[in-house]
């Protein structure tokens, strides 16, 4: 039996309502949902941080050694794109000009897409799904 859970939709934020603890999250409700239906809604609250944790944390240092080497127009292949935390972080740095993202996973590259489509990341060109 699954746990109880709600979405309420604040304007531009949601926030995902699990056994009394509320997560606000920028996210769509559709995203929120593909995400419960991919993961379960026990593991899906932390999913919803991770381009904020996740991101600076495995990223951040190579962004700041790219900055300081002045670069720019980078193009990225994202090897794995999972739930597509990283491609967000990736779309927000000045330094990358365009994304190519895939992953095994067709519900993850389904999630991704859906993010790249609602959050409007132009600069991922592509979200692509290949199997084995």
């Amino acid at each position: 039996m699954s746990e109880p859970y709600r979405i309420v939709d604040l304007g531009a934020r949601r926030v995902l309502a699990v056994n009394g603890r509320e997560y606000p999250t920028r996210y769509s409700e559709r995203v929120i949902r593909m995400l419960i239906e991919r993961k379960g809604i026990a593991r899906t609250p932390p999913y919803l941080s991770y381009k904020e944790t996740r991101g600076p944390h495995f990223l951040g240092p190579l962004f700041r050694w790219l900055r300081a080497h002045g670069a720019r127009g980078l193009a990225v292949l994202e090897v794995g794109c999972s739930f597509g935390h990283m491609t967000e972080y990736l779309a927000e740095q000045s330094e990358v000009a365009r994304i190519h993202a895939f992953d095994t996973d067709p519900a993850f590259v389904a999630l991704t897409r859906a993010k790249v489509e609602e959050l409007g990341f132009a600069r991922v060109r592509e979200v692509a799904h290949f199997s084995n």
